[in-house]
């Protein structure tokens, strides 16, 4: 047996004085994936990462979506996408409810390439934008309830899938921040996504106090991660609310890498504990996720807190080797 004293080194970084955690196990039905609005790192660097795969990718268009599929497999290897588009192209929220993009979308089904499974979002991170006054929850439900018919409806190109699914933060999910009534009925929408960092000032997080991923050491960075559970409960609730429990997923994953955290040990078992949980339906009293997605990006690109793995210890397999197999083993 190894001197417990050794520093022990296990997939790719160094652990410390303790031994990596094991493996995490194969994902199940679930489809892991990434962001490709990460510029950091490529799909090639990713796939470097984990055994050539990409299960999943998402896209974000910047506008209203375009009327033909421009999604190719140089970023999408797999022939799987979210498709996220936004609000836009001089159509108002009123004028979406009301059938004035149908033609577009019907367009854009219809020249999805063969083969292909693509998920269309329509304005992501909704609740965050209802919160700003940019639209109100019947509006987003108007607009889903309007173009759930025509997604389903279009003739679509041998062996393709084409569903309809919204997004909200999981953050401020309580008070006058969140209502029920703003996701999408389940006979209009197929899928309730959230997009669920672990950032400081997160419910669960403090500048004080210790858990099992570290000791905090003040404020911002200096914070401690929240345990997954207590991140994420009420999340998991509004998901049984309103009838989503074998219908849901994760769009954004990631926890920021904490100052004090060395070789971001802490942040590469939160991550692991995070998906672990995800799959314990007993905890959640959830189906397993369709689908679950990292989001990696430096902050000097838009992002709120500095998400690129590597962070703290200079690589990026702290985390991404710790999370692999749920990657490579991906249906």
């Amino acid at each position: 047996m190894a001197d417990p004293t050794d520093t022990l080194v296990g997939r790719g970084y160094t652990w410390g004085n303790q031994p990596p955690p094991p493996p995490p196990p194969a994902s199940g039905s679930t489809i892991y994936g990434y962001n490709y609005h990460s510029p950091e790192h490529t799909v090639a660097i990713r796939q470097s990462w984990w055994s050539n795969r990409a299960p999943i990718v998402r896209q974000y268009y910047s506008g209203m979506l375009p009327s033909t599929f421009d999604l190719t497999t140089a970023n999408f290897p797999e022939k799987r996408a979210v498709a996220s588009f936004q609000q836009g192209g001089g159509y108002t929220w009123d004028q979406i409810g009301s059938g004035s993009i149908n033609s577009i979308v019907d367009s854009y089904c219809r020249s999805i390439a063969s083969g292909w499974s693509v998920d269309l979002l329509l304005r992501h991170e909704a609740n965050g934008h209802i919160n700003k006054g940019e639209l109100t929850g019947a509006q987003l439900v108007a607009a889903y309830e309007q173009l759930y018919p025509v997604v389903h409806g279009a003739t679509l190109k041998s062996g393709v899938r084409v569903r309809l699914i919204v997004n909200f933060m999981a953050y401020q999910l309580t008070g006058s921040n969140w209502s029920d009534s703003w996701v999408p009925p389940i006979d209009s929408c197929d899928l309730l996504t959230f997009d669920g960092y672990n950032n400081p000032g997160s419910t669960g997080t403090s500048a004080t106090g210790s858990n099992k991923y570290g000791t905090a050491t003040g404020t911002g960075l200096g914070n401690t991660y929240a345990l997954p559970l207590t991140r994420y409960q009420q999340m998991f609730q509004i998901i049984k609310r309103t009838g989503y429990a074998n219908r849901w997923g994760i769009l954004e994953l990631n926890a920021p890498a904490r100052d004090w955290d060395t070789n971001e040990i802490g942040r590469a078992q939160w991550h692991q504990d995070t998906l672990a949980l995800f799959q314990d339906t007993a905890t959640t009293g959830l189906s397993e996720p369709d689908c679950v997605l990292i989001w990696e990006m430096d902050q000097s690109t838009g992002a709120n807190w500095p998400q690129q793995y590597g962070r703290v210890s200079g690589t990026p397999h702290s985390v991404a080797d710790a999370i692999a197999s749920y990657f490579v083993g991906s249906p």
